[in-house]
């Protein structure tokens, strides 16, 4: 079968392929850190960054393979400066390569920049390749902003 790749922003009938690879992100990089996992809250957010924010896909002929997604929000410092923040970036591990990455990141930013975003936030989890990732975003002129732990305390 030949590989044709469609990148385009998400709309809500993709819904039940987002939460599919959602639910496979989590079980990669997030179960560890002790975090819960409901279908009810991860559709509710996917639903709000469909809607409201920005989610970008990506298929391989019919198969979800990627996407990228996060909110665009006024910044805490200056509520006249908006801060696009992903929350959500993920590719299935056969199809991980710079240049779907890349291509990911570039529609990102592109859509932030029409919500009026002045900086854009990414993350990388600490169980991820992080000098990679550390690489990749300086080569794509970011800058490291902060690094955060988690603690179960309940």
């Amino acid at each position: 079968m030949t590989q044709t790749l469609t990148i385009r922003k998400a709309n809500i009938i993709d819904i039940k392929d987002i939460l599919d690879l959602i639910s496979e992100f989590y079980e990669e990089g997030l179960k560890e850190c002790g975090l819960n996992f409901t279908d009810y809250s991860l559709y509710k957010t996917a639903e709000n960054f469909i809607n409201n924010g920005i989610v970008i896909v990506v298929y391989d002929n019919d198969i979800l393979i990627g996407l990228i997604g996060g909110m665009v929000i006024p910044s805490m410092f200056d509520e006249k400066e908006k801060i696009a923040q992903e929350a959500m970036w993920f590719i299935k591990k056969e199809y991980r390569n710079k240049e779907l990455a890349l291509d990911l990141l570039n529609r990102f930013e592109e859509e932030a920049k029409r919500f009026n975003a002045k900086h854009i936030i990414m993350v990388s989890l600490g169980n991820m390749k992080n000098e990679i990732l550390d690489r990749f975003y300086k080569h794509n002129g970011y800058k490291l902003l902060e690094n955060q732990y988690i603690k179960k305390v309940v």
